[in-house]
């Protein structure tokens, strides 16, 4: 048997699976697909047993053993297990990209980083240190990377650009959504949409961050807009205030219809599908996006899409969204209006919003990251 002909022994860094809630799930799906590869044996390595996890279960599961130092602890952890560990991979691959310095430390063949896009580099948000160090590590340090993978082709050229990366050494691996993102019957989400005060296709939703590149601001002022000119129901906006909270409540107590406008955190995976469904449209007002999961999955959930035409949208969101310039909000004020006052728009984009949809699938990503670490330890052969 020759080399390329046994398992691939593939280690992927952890940490971002064990985070609460879930919300990302690429890690996780890519394991669990790897997990039914009889070519890969997997590895995962991480800092703390997570008792409730049945993934660690059917893997091999490493746990760095967490040193205490005055500072940086899980660092300098990662450095003494580099170095001491006997362990050797064919694949190291990181699912974020935020790489520890020293990270070719590691025993491998092959390191692989999965940084989606350049946001850490491009998008607004606070100069804390470690963002500054990920950084830099990265454009320092990425001729020890054998591939930097982009979700998209917007994406794959970011990265090139945030890090100072070859094209001979990007590649493009769209994420997929899960199965549970697609139509449902009304009886079927009655009882979560009655869980959030909401009605059958009486809301207009948003899913994402709260951070000035996502615009969230700007789809306020485009909700006030619409409802002055005749468009009905609620604004639901799904997602995390910890970064640019502040100033979207700032403008949502300014809006005379702020008594429609209802925010709460990231929902379950098990809800999140539901509320999808319930909304008369999805709105996606970013200005920056490796990728867009969520108008993706509002497409999968068979709910008419409103999409910025910025950045990686128009390609992930493929023909099948109404597409505007989202830094202006009468534009999208006008294009959810259109949505809102036509049936057979909304038939349309539901029914092309469901086939686009059916490209970005865990199966296919996963397929396309195995070929990747074959191809990757070809050119090493």
């Amino acid at each position: 048997m020759s080399p390329l002909d046994k398992k691939i022994r593939v280690a992927i860094m952890a940490d971002v699976i064990d985070r609460r809630p879930e919300r990302t799930l690429v890690a996780r799906r890519l394991a669990e697909y790897l997990l039914t590869r009889e070519d890969v044996e997997l590895t995962l390595i991480h800092y703390e047993i997570v008792p409730d996890d049945t993934l660690y279960d059917r893997a091999h599961e490493i746990i760095i053993p967490t040193e205490t130092f005055p500072f940086r602890s899980r660092f300098l952890s990662f450095l003494k297990f580099a170095i001491t560990t006997k362990e050797q991979f064919d694949i190291v691959h990181w699912l974020v990209g935020r790489v520890y310095p020293f990270f070719w430390w590691l025993p491998t063949k092959k390191t692989m980083v999965t940084a989606f896009d350049g946001g850490s580099v491009f998008a607004p948000g606070p100069w804390i240190v470690s963002r500054f160090i990920y950084n830099w590590v990265l454009r320092l340090w990425n001729s020890k990377i054998a591939a930097l993978v982009g979700s998209s082709s917007f994406g794959s050229e970011q990265i090139r650009s945030a890090y100072w990366v070859p094209q001979k050494r990007m590649r493009i691996v769209p994420v997929g959504i899960d199965t549970s993102y697609q139509p449902r019957e009304q009886t079927d989400i009655a009882s979560a949409l009655r869980g959030r005060g909401l009605s059958y296709k009486g809301y207009v939703l948003y899913v994402g961050g709260m951070q000035p590149h996502k615009n969230v601001s700007a789809l306020i002022a485009a909700y006030t807009m619409y409802r002055k000119d005749g468009g009905s129901g609620k604004l639901v906006i799904v997602g995390d205030p910890a970064y640019g909270g502040g100033v979207v409540e700032r403008v949502i107590n300014e809006s005379p219809y702020k008594s429609d406008i209802i925010a709460f955190p990231y929902s379950s995976n098990e809800e999140l599908p539901k509320i999808y469904n319930g909304a008369l449209m999805y709105v996606h007002p970013s200005l920056n996006e490796g990728f867009g999961l969520p108008p993706v999955e509002a497409m999968a959930s068979g709910t008419p899409v409103v999409s910025s035409n910025a950045a990686s949208l128009p390609e992930v969101t493929g023909g099948a969204a109404l597409l505007v310039d989202a830094k202006k909000p009468q534009a999208l004020a006008d294009a959810m209006l259109k949505v809102h006052n036509d049936l057979k728009l909304q038939e349309e984009l539901s029914r092309k919003g469901i086939e686009s949809a059916k490209r970005y699938t865990w199966e296919k990503m996963g397929e396309q990251y195995v070929s990747l670490y074959h191809s990757l330890l070809r050119s090493s052969s």
